[in-house]
This record gives structure tokens, C-alpha cells and sequence, in this order.
């Protein structure tokens, strides 16, 4: 016993030298970036180079808690603008030589070229926040008005989508979208459900998305969700008419309420959809974790009970992940992320994936049918 806590600690320590040598190589690289391209730091906002300022001096408790009034909420230029500000002013931040090395490996391409939104428009329940980022125009690539395109992303119990807000915004900056962030304020003790369709939380908030968004004017809405929001951006897909919703590791609701028939009929009623289509739910989960195989075959098990218009139900299986967070754990084993994002939210137009970047491709599989079987 006292031999595998020495080799525990062991491991520990080498896993946290192998993360401080990572950080410092990255920053290396990220200065040596800023040399090379010094017009880089021409561009950085007096707002910037104030946020940074904020950070200075700071202990690394204070940091990481200005860091999170942030990090959740920033536009990729904004996270650019604080990094350079850092970078250029060469005082040491443990805070920021963090978050640049959780940028630079969830988003390589946000430092030297981020994905350009507009300040968002934010519509404010008390118990969550939509923030609708609009894309803005980078020439005539950018796609005309007719193929604009919505992505509505419910976030996690840590209010991210796999991935801090600017880096999910950048990944989804080629595919030439709009986003709706879905946050909560608590969201460790506010549920998206409720005893009912007409009073859940997801209710409220589905009802206030068309007042706040023009989803007409979308040539296509898209949901998707990330763990604790993954099953809310199913449920949302069916409730709004998206054309297609996308979980991510999500479970359906375990406890007292039951997100059946009755209660998906309650939800429609109270929210009616604005837009008359049959989504195609698809469930997605890493292969070697039990915990979210389980869960994806719980939830497919849930959304094929209500006997509700779908265009189809799909599950997929990533074979080689083990970690819940599915998105980091392919950028990580160097899988390009924007292939497999334009797959999963956008299938039918290749357009939004340049033919180089599919020379490799995550592999998936589907879970096992009937999916109630697999738990």
C-alpha cells in the first residue's frame, strides 16, 4: 500500500512538471510569435491594455477569480487583445500564462487571427443569460445574408461548451455562424427542468430566444450542448424546430422529473416553435468513459419514447476518447477540430470544410441498439 502512494505521488508530481514545462513552451512560442509579427501589438485596445493592468500584481487566487468573470463571456478578439497586452508588457502572470496555453491548445489560430464578433446583445432572466454574438463580416467569403447560419449552445454545470467562450467562438468562426451562449447564474444548483414545461427554466428561456433572435431569418438553427447541457440542447432542438441539436456527453435529468411525452408536449405548448422542422437529434459521447456511454444511451432511450416528430435519432461513439470532454480531447490528439464541428452541426454543406483538413478524421461508431440495452 505505502508503494502505490509513493508511486502516486510520483506520477502526480511528473504529470504537474510535464504542465509547467507545457505552459512555458507555449508562452515561448507565443512571444516568439509577437517578435516576429509586431504589427500584432499595433492593434491592442487601451481596453485591453487595461484588463491586463487588472491582472497585475494580483495573488493567483485573484487572478483565476477575475480570470472567470471573464473567460466565459469574452469575444476572441477581446481574448487576444488581454493576451498581447500581457505578452508586450513581460511581467510574469500564472493566471494568463494559463490561460494561454488553454488557448493556444483548444484554439491555435486565436492569437495571431481571431474569429471577429460584435459586442454581443444580452437578454438577462435573474437565473440565466443568453448572449447573442453576431458575426461580423470579413469579405466576400463570409457567406451573403441568405446562408446565415445559428448555433444556440447550452453550457455546461461549468458554464463552458467544452471550452472557454472565445475559443468555442473562434472554432466556430470559419463555419461563418452566429452563437447564443445559454449560461446560468449557479449553475451547479439550477436544474434547466422543472416540475413542468410551462415553469423549467429551459421554458423561460426558450421563450425569450425569439424575442431576442429573429430565428426566421436563419437559413438554418442548429443546437448543441456540452455535458449538463447536452440533453437541454436536444430537448431545445425538438421545442424550437431546429433543424438539427447535437449533445455532447449529456445525460437526461435524473431525480423527479421525468422529461417524458407529457412533459415535451407541455414544453411545446409553452414554447411554440418558431420555426415548423423535424430536428435530427444527434448523441454524441467518448468510447472509453462508462459514465457517458451510459448517458447517451439513456438519453436516446428518452427522446425515442416521445413519439415526436424527428427527422432522425443518431448516436455516435468516439473510438480512442476516454475523457468526458470530447471537443478538447480530439484537438489534443491532434484531431482538427473544424471538420469535425462542421460534421457535427452542419453536415450537408462542404463547403464549411476546406478539403486539407479532412486528411484526418475522428472515428465514431454508433452505440449498440436497442440503446436501452447498453446499461
Amino acid at each position: 500500500m505505502k508503494e502505490a502512494r509513493c508511486l502516486s505521488r510520483w506520477i502526480t508530481l511528473l504529470r504537474a512538471r510535464r504542465d509547467r514545462l507545457r505552459v512555458h513552451w507555449l508562452e515561448r512560442r507565443a512571444r516568439s510569435l509577437v517578435r516576429r509579427s509586431p504589427g500584432l501589438l499595433e492593434a491592442v485596445s487601451p481596453e485591453a491594455v487595461a484588463l491586463q493592468q487588472r491582472f497585475s500584481g494580483l495573488s493567483i487566487n485573484r487572478s483565476n477569480l477575475l480570470r472567470l468573470q471573464h473567460d466565459r463571456v469574452m469575444r476572441p478578439q477581446e481574448l487576444q487583445g488581454l493576451l498581447l497586452a500581457w505578452l508586450a508588457c513581460g511581467e510574469p502572470s500564472p493566471a494568463l500564462a494559463g490561460l494561454l496555453a488553454e488557448t493556444c491548445t483548444d484554439a491555435p489560430t486565436l492569437l495571431a487571427a481571431p474569429a471577429h464578433y460584435a459586442e454581443p446583445v444580452v437578454r438577462d432572466l435573474g437565473e440565466a443569460q443568453l448572449r447573442w454574438y453576431r458575426r461580423e463580416p470579413s469579405g466576400p467569403s463570409s457567406g451573403s445574408e441568405s446562408e446565415r447560419r445559428l448555433v444556440v449552445a447550452f453550457a455546461s454545470n461549468a458554464n463552458a461548451v467544452s471550452m472557454i467562450a472565445p475559443c468555442f467562438l473562434q472554432l466556430l468562426g470559419p463555419l461563418r455562424t452566429d452563437v447564443v451562449l445559454v449560461l446560468r447564474d449557479r449553475p451547479q444548483q439550477r436544474s434547466f427542468y422543472g416540475p413542468d414545461g410551462g415553469t423549467s427554466l429551459l421554458a423561460r428561456l426558450l421563450l425569450a430566444l425569439p424575442s431576442l433572435v429573429p430565428l426566421a431569418e436563419y437559413r438554418e438553427v442548429v443546437t448543441i450542448g456540452y455535458s449538463g447541457g447536452g440533453f437541454a440542447a436536444a430537448v431545445a432542438a425538438v421545442a424550437l424546430g431546429a433543424d438539427r441539436g447535437v449533445s455532447l456527453g449529456g445525460w437526461p435529468p435524473q431525480g423527479a422529473v421525468a422529461v417524458d411525452r407529457s412533459w415535451m408536449e407541455a414544453l411545446r405548448s409553452a414554447v411554440p416553435a418558431a420555426r415548423p422542422v423535424a430536428p435530427r437529434l444527434l448523441l454524441c459521447c467518448s468510447g472509453g468513459s462508462g459514465s457517458d456511454r451510459e448517458g447517451t444511451a439513456r438519453a436516446a432511450a428518452l427522446a425515442a419514447g416521445w413519439d415526436l416528430p424527428l427527422a432522425g435519432l443518431e448516436t455516435r461513439v468516439y473510438g480512442g476518447c476516454r475523457d468526458h470532454n470530447l471537443l478538447v480531447e480530439l484537438q489534443r490528439r491532434r484531431y482538427a477540430l473544424a471538420p469535425v464541428m462542421a460534421d457535427l452541426l452542419f453536415p450537408g454543406d462542404g463547403r464549411l470544410t476546406p478539403k486539407p483538413l479532412l486528411a484526418r478524421r475522428a472515428r465514431w461508431r454508433p452505440l449498440p441498439t436497442p440503446w436501452a440495452a447498453s446499461f
